[in-house]
């Protein structure tokens, strides 16, 4: 019997670009040049995982970048990486609980656990937080039906 997550059927590459395409500081991976961008990262990445996207909570600086794979989104935060595998997500929330002051995704992980994902930008109309949210449930969902 095999213990890893189907795959959605929808890519995640296509979840990805309807969800998160109209932000300002995201950026889908495409190449080479991107990867200059990224140099003095060392990329932690398991297996046949592949960047996808990249978030710029500063935009121009590293702190807090979020990186999208194929798999999962991963987060240096203090010197320290954080990962949620898309199979993982339980539940997830914003926090804090005023929708223009939410700043970070609360997300409840299958099991056990709780990670705090970083999502800092917006408008005066709307906050990133709330595209990443929608994409990550649908990664949530696609997992879930996939099974």
């Amino acid at each position: 019997m095999d213990n890893e997550p189907s795959k959605p059927v929808v890519s995640v590459e296509t979840r990805m670009f309807r969800k998160l395409r109209d932000i300002p500081r995201f950026r889908q991976f495409n190449g080479i040049e991107q990867l200059l961008a990224l140099r003095g990262i060392k990329m932690p990445f398991a297996g046949d995982e592949r960047l996808l996207g990249i978030y710029e909570n500063f935009p121009g600086q590293m702190e807090q970048l979020l990186l999208f794979t194929n798999t999962a989104v991963r987060w240096s935060q203090n010197g320290v990486w954080h990962v949620i595998n898309y199979a993982n997500i339980a539940a997830m929330e914003w926090v804090p609980e005023d929708k223009m002051e939410a700043t970070a995704i609360k997300v409840t992980l299958k099991g056990s656990g709780q990670e705090s994902v970083p999502v800092l930008g917006g408008t005066d109309c709307t906050r990133d937080l709330f595209s990443i949210m929608t994409f990550l449930q649908r990664m949530k969902e696609d997992y879930a039906d996939s099974r």
